[in-house]
Formats: structure tokens, C-alpha cells, sequence
């Protein structure tokens, strides 16, 4: 519903701790600052596994930063793998992922389970894309500073 069509808008507006001060940052942050830009980079894609944003996203045959980029298209494949994405880049860096543990090991799960293909035709009432919207929204919560340790604060400027 709502949370779909606000996901790539939503802006935090909780005070929050200066970059570095175990913070979060969007999965529109995370999206433009890998090593294939556009923005800055930033170095903590290079601790994803072996191959930075290169690394392959479960079994969806793309890369991390194929994922975090793809066009949704409702797949809630997408809509979840890419705030999961954003939360493990968070984690990282350093943010304290407890208040969203629960949600990105019930994610972990699926993606070991099902691949994007598997998600595409579900009609927005299927309890499995439920599932996994659900889980995209409290992720989405973490990255965005309205739970968990709150939003770094000058991270878009940089």
C-alpha cells in the first residue's frame, strides 16, 4: 500500500547522530555510493564478502549492485532484497542492527528460499509477497533512522 509507493521518499526526520556515530544511511545512500557510483564512493562495499557490490545476491543471477539498482516493478523480491541490502552495507559500516535482527534473519531466510522470478506475478494480497513487504518495511524503518540507531546526519552531501 502506502509504505510501496513512499519507499524511495521516505526522509527521517528524527535528530540524528553524526556520520561514523553508529548510524544508518537509505537504500538510496547505499544505491549511488558503490564503486560504480555515481556519488562518492564508500569503502564498506568493499567488505561485502569477496567481490564488493559485485558480490552475487543469493539466487536472484545478479550482483548486489544489479539488485539494490533494479527496477522494482512490485516484485517484492526487490522491494525487500533492496533494504536488506542497505541494512547489511549498515551493519558494516557499524550500525546496531538488534532492533531489526528479527526482520533481516526472516529475510536471509526467504532469499535462501526463493529467487525474484518466483515473486514477480504475486497479486499484492498473496500472504508470501506479504511476507516479504512486510519485512522490507521494517528494514526500511532501520535504514532510515525510525528505529535502530538513528540516521547519520550530512551523509547525502558527501
Amino acid at each position: 500500500g502506502d509504505f510501496e509507493k513512499g519507499l524511495a521518499t521516505a526522509t527521517p526526520f528524527n535528530p540524528a547522530p553524526p556520520v561514523g556515530e553508529n548510524c544508518t544511511l537509505s537504500q538510496g545512500y547505499w544505491s549511488s555510493h558503490s564503486e560504480f557510483g555515481p556519488a562518492s564512493y564508500n569503502d564498506t562495499w568493499a567488505m561485502m564478502l569477496a567481490d564488493g557490490a559485485n558480490t552475487p545476491f543469493f539466487h536472484s543471477g545478479q550482483s548486489y549492485y544489479e539488485v539494490i539498482n533494479a527496477p522494482v516493478r512490485n516484485n517484492a523480491y526487490y522491494i525487500l532484497a533492496q533494504q536488506y541490502i542497505a541494512a547489511e552495507l549498515n551493519f558494516l559500516q557499524g550500525a546496531d542492527l538488534s532492533d531489526a535482527q528479527v526482520a533481516f534473519d526472516a529475510a536471509t531466510a526467504l532469499f535462501i528460499a526463493y529467487a525474484p522470478d518466483e515473486l514477480a506475478g504475486l497479486k499484492k494480497a498473496d500472504p508470501l509477497r506479504s511476507q516479504f513487504v512486510d519485512l522490507a518495511y521494517t528494514l526500511e524503518q532501520y535504514n532510515t533512522g525510525m528505529i535502530g540507531p538513528g540516521y547519520c546526519t550530512d551523509s547525502e552531501e558527501e
